[in-house]
């Protein structure tokens, strides 16, 4: 691919320290405009057009990928979530129809599934899911696993010793599937306990058990607590969960809660330190036998401030207001009850997050005790710290890299040195040590994973044991090549079995496994296996769309965090995703003029695009050495800059007025659809909306708006659209609530677009404008741009920064372009929008009064302009929906999630069969009596179907053609009856 595009598999954080980062607990102390909407500030970086070369890691902010609560709004969020967390399993249970939109009344996952090619500049063999954050293996059953992801809830599977396992998703009706950890009763492995809140991309504060592996789970228990100082404890991520018996002890970013009834009820745990009652942060707690527990974390400010947070670093300084700092605190206990404070620990100030691990804990007093360190602004890693007396005393471990990855000849320097978190500590931070042997310690970062095999030693000798992106002269060590593991590390485990060690790695790109990772006589010899295929966990920004009218409907694509743009590569597989850009897939569209079709794509900093008629836009050639060789070309910045410069734009930016990228580096794209002639496509940086323009073989930009960053409030752009019916009118969503959007009807033509009023609830202002969009007709004597509907994902800009009523909830429409405001969730509580975020906002392209919403809890659809609203189709995830195509026929609608991939509802009976299901039809994860009735009953059953019983892709387990195509048939009964009495 081109020269310069970075094709990124880190997340760094270098401007973290110098410009502060979002303290969730003191949020109610912004109240003025500048810093309103910080989860939806969006900036673009740019570069040049030039030819693509060997990516390197990025340099940027990693943020929420939704919407992340303040507690008056958690608190809302989740009694939102447990109503209609009801209603879906009675829906389930009862088989009742939600409202349909097309006569479709299934949704069908579409994965992915698999990667038939996966390509970040070289071919890579593997195959990336979502984000885990934690990962369990049954102490009976090594075949049995469990993984947790920051977006998709928690999965299962009970083969995972195969070498590809099958997994099955346990959590899709639970009101939260951002899982923050999980962990089981070692006794009773099949009581788990799960904590909702990933302190990236999704809040929560609340926990699940389960004493059946999965199948069933109890009502949610909030964590809260107060300290002794009257400090609030306000969780909004649970971090890490230790069960011993009845006891269960849960790190949060608001402190450590202890359940003493086996998880009935949580209180709150006052770690003693030397400063009086202070808050804390706690990362990690480990158990070192016996009875004890060391645990670690962040200490606030002072002792009257809440704790710090996932994102609170402060420079320890008294006139910063910090004066004990947001520096890294351990504490022990021998019994469970009594902790004290360790102070005897190499370095007490500089650092921040560390986590924990621990080797066989047959002796409490003799545990050893490793801690993975990253400093005081999260910017890079201090080192690793052992303690060989259970965690009482603590040295430095010294030594170098003994493998490091070439700089001469492949100038790769990205693992050269012990600093493997890099510029982003607080983000990548993953060590387990060998169950086995107390030597054996393995850490990952964002690029490599490191091991040790004498960890113990006054100098331990540390070695690369994998890299994020291995090819010809990169990811090579003077003993060879490394094997792959995908960047980011955040979670691992290690386990024996049958006296041999297996260790599990989660990271950006999900599950990696090694059987040798400790015994390869070379560290270039330790071998990675993905075990991602069916993991349908992926973090979809956008989702793209062919369309009936085009002649081209089975065109699927979308932009993943980290994971790149994927696209559905063939009929005969028709869940399989190709990745065919790589790094932070984000933004994309396609336009089809006469002049021919375009596909859009971006990534951090930069947009791309792809002809089809000229080549195969869903693969791309690996290590292109020219323009021509390349697949995806880079479009230059609309603004002309480098990506340096921009990113140094945006931090004086952020600076000024507070904004910083909740969603990185987020490039959006609009199509124009009413350009049935050239290529209209719209984009965005945060001052100005520019349409494309082509220039030879490729594209410019021409800017069609004014300048929005010269207000002094710091407006600016976050999102686009234009009108599917009414040429011309084109829409923005502004960042601050004093100008929530702006709308145009002059189309490519540079004008001043007018400015909205803000929408104003009690006096105060709604933050978080999202979405806009325009409807397909209009009432006799309106004009193109006085209607339009707006959607919201944050609170009001009050001094507690609440949510809106829930009568009035985060959708509105204006009938006087903007002057004015009517809340269209409905009047009946019964049959309400819920008061949740809504991401994406859309018309329905042929009925007025009929209206999309993809919102933190699903998708939901009225078809009265907005009187009552259901929960649109049946079978879908309580998962955030980022983004929304609605054919132009109303033929089908397709999502993206974040974290549960990407879904259609399709009524033809020729529609391709999507992921295949498993004929868990309960999802009780047994294949039961229940399961045989529907599957009998829904034989010959299509998505065309209308009337009971549905179709359910859930029963749909095989293609019965090399083209498969959606129904229910022998061939899916067969296949259920030949494992009914057991697991799906």
């Amino acid at each position: 691919m081109l020269k310069g595009w970075f094709v990124a598999g880190a997340l760094a954080a270098t401007a973290i320290g110098v410009v502060g980062v979002v303290r969730y607990t003191s949020r109610s102390e912004r109240e003025r405009e500048r810093y309103e909407g910080r989860e939806e500030r969006e900036h673009e970086d740019e570069e040049e057009n030039e030819r693509f070369e060997r990516p390197k890691p990025d340099s940027r902010l990693r943020h929420a990928g939704t919407h992340r609560a303040g507690p008056l709004e958690l608190a809302t969020r989740n009694r939102m979530g447990a109503l209609e967390s009801t209603k879906l399993q009675l829906q389930l249970a009862q088989g009742q129809i939600a409202k349909p939109s097309v006569p479709a009344t299934a949704w069908v996952s579409l994965g992915p599934t698999d990667a038939p090619q996966q390509f970040n500049y070289y071919t890579i063999d593997s195959v990336d899911s979502g984000r885990p954050t934690s990962i369990l293996v049954d102490p009976r059953d090594a075949n049995v696993a469990y993984v947790a992801t920051s977006g998709g809830g928690v999965w299962k599977t009970f083969d995972f010793l195969a070498h590809e396992p099958i997994w099955l998703p346990t959590t899709d009706t639970l009101p939260n599937l951002a899982a923050g950890a999980i962990a089981l009763d070692a006794a009773h492995p099949d009581t788990i306990y799960l904590g909702s809140g990933d302190f990236i991309d999704g809040s929560g504060n609340t926990m699940f058990k389960s004493t059946n592996g999965g199948g069933t789970w109890s009502p949610a228990v909030v964590l809260e607590g107060m300290y002794p100082n009257q400090v609030k404890a306000v969780v909004s991520s649970i971090n890490q969960i230790q069960v011993a018996g009845d006891v269960v002890w849960v790190a949060t970013d608001a402190g450590l809660f202890r359940s003493s009834d086996a998880g009935a009820t949580y209180a709150l745990v006052d770690l003693p330190e030397a400063a009086g009652t202070v808050a804390e942060t706690i990362w990690s707690i480990v158990p070192i036998g016996g009875g004890g527990w060391v645990a670690s974390g962040v200490g606030a400010c002072s002792v009257s401030s809440p704790a710090p947070g996932a994102f609170g670093l402060s420079d320890p300084n008294p006139q910063q207001g910090c004066p004990l700092g947001t520096n890294a605190k351990f504490w022990r206990t021998d019994d469970g009850t009594t902790w004290t404070e360790v102070t005897a620990l190499p370095q007490t100030t500089g650092t921040n997050r560390t986590m924990l691990a621990v080797g066989p804990t047959t002796n409490p007093a003799t545990t050893v005790v490793y801690a993975f360190v990253g400093d005081l602004f999260g910017s890079s890693t201090l080192g690793y710290w052992r303690s060989k007396d259970g965690g009482r005393t603590w040295t430095q471990l010294p030594g170098a890299l003994a493998n490091p990855t070439l700089v001469d000849p492949n100038q790769d320097d990205t693992c050269i040195d012990l600093n493997v978190g890099h510029e982003q500590s607080w983000y990548n931070q993953a060590i387990v040590v060998d169950p086995t042997n107390a030597d054996h310690v393995l850490v990952g970062g964002n690029l490599c994973g490191v091991r040790t095999l004498n960890g113990t030693a006054d100098v331990p000798v540390w070695e690369n044991v994998s890299h994020w992106l291995p090819g010809t002269g990169y990811g090579e060590t003077a003993g060879g090549r490394l094997s792959y593991v995908h960047a980011d590390w955040h979670t691992a485990t290690s386990i024996a079995i049958n006296g041999a060690v297996r260790t599990i790695v989660g990271s950006d790109g999900g599950v990696f496994v090694s059987t040798n990772v400790f015994t390869a006589a070379k560290p270039e010899q330790v071998v990675w296996k993905h075990h991602n295929k069916g993991l349908a966990t992926h973090l979809f920004y956008s989702v793209v769309s062919g369309d009936p009218a085009t002649g081209n409907p089975f065109v699927l694509y979308g932009g993943l965090q980290d994971n790149g743009t994927r696209f559905r590569a063939s009929p005969d597989n028709p869940s399989g995703f190709n990745q065919a850009v790589g790094g932070d897939g984000i933004g994309g569209t396609l336009h089809t003029g006469q002049d021919g079709t375009t596909y859009w794509a971006s990534i951090q900093f930069q947009w791309a695009y792809c002809k089809p008629a000229v080549t195969d836009c869903s693969v791309e050639q690996p290590e292109a050495q020219s323009e021509e060789e390349s697949h995806w070309h880079r479009a230059p910045s609309p603004v002309g800059l480098e990506p340096e410069q921009v990113q140094a734009r945006a931090y004086e930016r952020l600076k000024r007025f507070g904004e910083d990228d909740q969603a990185p580096f987020l490039v959006h794209y609009s199509n124009v659809e009413t350009d049935t002639v050239g290529q209209s496509v719209l984009t965005h940086t945060d001052e100005q909306v520019f349409v494309a323009v082509p220039a030879g073989d490729g594209f410019t930009w021409k800017s069609i708006s004014q300048d929005l960053t010269s207000s002094q409030v710091g407006a600016g752009i976050s999102n686009i659209t234009a009108s599917r019916a009414t040429p011309g009118l084109y829409g923005a969503v502004g960042l601050v609530s004093a100008e929530p959007f702006y709308v145009t009807t002059a189309g490519n033509t540079k004008v001043n677009w007018t400015v909205a009023q803000p929408v104003r609830v009690n006096g105060a202002r709604l933050t978080g404008a999202s979405s806009i969009d325009f409807p397909p007709t209009l009432e006799p004597g309106q004009q193109p741009g006085q209607v339009y509907i707006g959607a919201f994902t944050g609170t009001l800009n009050s001094p507690s920064r609440p949510p809106p009523p829930d009568e009035l909830g985060r959708l509105w429409r204006t009938t006087d372009g903007g002057q004015t405001w009517t809340s269209i969730v409905g009047s009946d509580p019964a049959r309400r929008l819920p008061n949740v975020p809504i991401y994406v906002v859309k018309y329905d392209p042929i009925t007025a009064s009929t209206i999309y919403a993809g919102t933190d809890l699903g998708v939901y659809i009225t078809l009265d302009g907005g009187a009552t609203w259901d929960r649109m189709g049946t079978g879908f995830p309580m998962v955030p929906v980022r983004d929304m195509y609605v054919a132009r026929n109303q033929d089908f609608i397709r999502v993206a999630t974040y974290g549960r991939g990407v879904w259609e509802i399709y009524p033809s009976a020729g529609a391709h069969h999507g992921a295949p299901g498993n004929g868990d039809y309960d999802q009780n994860l047994q294949l039961d009596w229940i399961d045989l009735g529907a599957m009998a009953a829904r034989q010959g059953v299509t998505p065309e179907q209308t009337v009971a019983p549905l179709y359910s892709w859930i029963m749909d387990i095989t293609g019965n053609s090399s083209n498969p195509v959606q129904a229910i048939d022998a061939e899916d009964l067969s296949a259920f009856l030949a494992k009914f009495g057991g697991h799906p």
